[in-house]
């Protein structure tokens, strides 16, 4: 049953700190707004766009800005979003989504309320991969998770004074850094989330700032030779890949379904790219492919490679390794600098890795998501959708499969199924991609696990690229990939069937 908002709260009510979880200076609601349905062109039903801040302990600290849609009929849930990157922004929460186009029904529609934050800090316009504000220890723990705890609670509050009740259940969705986000919460606040939406997430977040800040390192030292620019990627590397690997699912489409069977193409794709590439080309390539090793917080001693010789572009229309102002390198180097080192003037030439291992260990417990302990999680009753692209190249899928399979040595199949859901999604990459864009409603997969006990298995994604817009697929649990079945409409899901991953390779996606 929707329920109806009772009372309007106006700006300058506030939330005293006793009735936030984490300490807080309070929070104050400063500014609020009626915005109608497809005001904007977007589909939202009718809500309220409630603005508000909650103040930091320490003077020096940084308010954390949320902006909550609560609307005119609401569906008993709160959906609290994640953020990404370093995060520092409020976007109009109408602006948000999660594996969905942004211009079809937004969950605020179906009767969500929908929470967004700055994790506690505000990004410098002129500089967003400025990490400075880190150096602010409680800004520092606020983007590390603990800002998302304080908002959830704020709502909450929120939610008991406009509605006259409490959420029946209360979810977080995130992506890349908000998927690191969405896992945090189930770590270190279980009791506070009934489900949690977690795709592409950045688990081994310093492991990735290391990789990602020695592959800036490297392209540097190789200069202008390794530039390929998006013309010569394409035609030189992945009209190559294609060309060995698209067909081994049976469908020719530009998607790389099989990744497995594209892994033990690896010597004839290398064999072939010797031939179109130069040596140094090739030579920041493989290094983009290679694992890293690195003893960090968790007892993950491995970041996987990026998956570039299976289909993963190092540039394409989103994503562009070789720009100079390449966010995951320029970003890696900022973090260094302020969250590991604690110093904006270090000289990171002179920086080497296993010479600072207890700094990058403490950032590493910090910041990463990659404990198997989901104990309290699981013994509440929560429920975790995992999802990742196997094109993503900003993160690498194998470090979510890695992840599933810690979750899997802990838990054992039967007990792991009970509560969590994980997929991998073909051509799909960080978040979008140019060989396929997912969009599909996990949102309401998540809630029917947690209302009705209807466990999610297979799922049809549209394809939002505009070129395919008619496109779909299947969306198999892992180990499984679609397989053509050789007749039918290639654009239908209906004409694929699903494939098993062998457990013996290496690289299972």
């Amino acid at each position: 049953m929707m329920k109806s908002i009772v009372r309007i709260l106006m700006p300058g009510h506030s939330i005293s700190a006793d009735g936030i979880g984490l300490p807080t200076g309070g929070a104050e609601i400063t500014a609020v707004q009626l915005v109608k349905n497809e005001e904007g062109g977007f589909r939202t039903g009718d809500f309220y766009r409630v603005s508000g801040v909650i103040r930091p302990v320490d003077p020096q600290g940084y308010d954390i800005q949320f902006q909550a849609g609560f609307p005119v009929e609401w569906n008993g849930r709160i959906l609290q979003y994640g953020g990404g990157g370093l995060d520092g922004t409020v976007a109009p929460i109408e602006w948000v989504s999660l594996g969905q186009s942004l211009f079809g029904p937004s969950q605020l529609s179906k009767g969500y309320i929908s929470v967004y934050c700055d994790s506690g800090h505000q990004a410098d316009p002129e500089n967003y991969w400025n990490a400075g504000w880190a150096l602010n220890q409680e800004a520092y723990e606020n983007y590390a998770f603990k800002a998302f705890k304080k908002v959830r609670d704020v709502i909450v509050a929120l939610t008991r004074e406009m509605y006259g009740e409490t959420p029946e259940h209360v979810y977080f969705a995130g992506g890349s850094n908000g998927g690191r986000e969405a896992m945090k919460m189930a770590q270190c606040f279980p009791q506070d989330y009934d489900g949690i939406l977690c795709l592409y997430p950045v688990l081994d977040y310093i492991g990735k700032v290391v990789k990602d800040w020695q592959l800036g390192k490297l392209l540097r030292r190789l200069g202008d030779d390794a530039v390929l620019s998006l013309k010569e990627y394409n035609e030189k590397v992945q009209q190559v890949i294609l060309h060995i690997c698209d067909g081994l699912d049976g469908a020719e489409d530009g998607i790389i379904s099989d990744l497995q069977g594209a892994h033990g193409k690896r010597a004839e794709v290398l064999a072939a790219l010797e031939k179109t590439l130069n040596p140094a080309q090739l030579a920041f390539l493989r290094e983009m492919s290679a694992d890293s090793t690195l003893s960090l917080g968790y007892g993950d001693s491995t970041f996987p490679g990026y998956a570039v010789f299976e289909g993963a572009p190092a540039v394409d229309s989103k994503t562009n390794w070789y720009a100079a102002d390449h966010g995951s390198v320029i970003g890696a180097e900022s973090i260094l600098r302020h969250m590991v080192l604690h110093d904006r003037d270090t000289d990171l030439d002179r920086f080497i890795p296993e010479e600072h291992l207890p700094e990058l260990q403490a950032a590493s417990r910090l910041l990463d998501a990659y404990s198997a302990d989901l104990d309290a999680f699981r013994q509440r009753g929560g429920r975790l959708i995992l999802l990742h692209g196997c094109t993503d190249s900003l993160v690498p899928v194998e470090s979510s499969i890695r992840y599933y399979k810690r979750l899997l040595a802990r838990y054992g199949k039967e007990a792991l199924d009970s509560f969590v859901q994980f997929y991998t999604v073909p051509g799909f990459g960080h978040g979008m991609g140019d060989m396929f864009t997912m969009d599909t409603d996990l949102v309401a997969a998540l809630d029917g696990w947690v209302s009705r006990g209807e466990r999610p298995e297979a799922l049809i994604a549209a394809d939002a690229n505009d070129q395919v817009s008619h496109r779909t697929r299947p969306v198999y649990p892992y180990p499984a990939w679609p397989v053509y079945d050789g007749v039918g409409d290639m654009n239908s899901a209906a004409s694929f069937h699903p494939a098993h991953a062998k457990e013996d390779m290496n690289h299972d996606c």
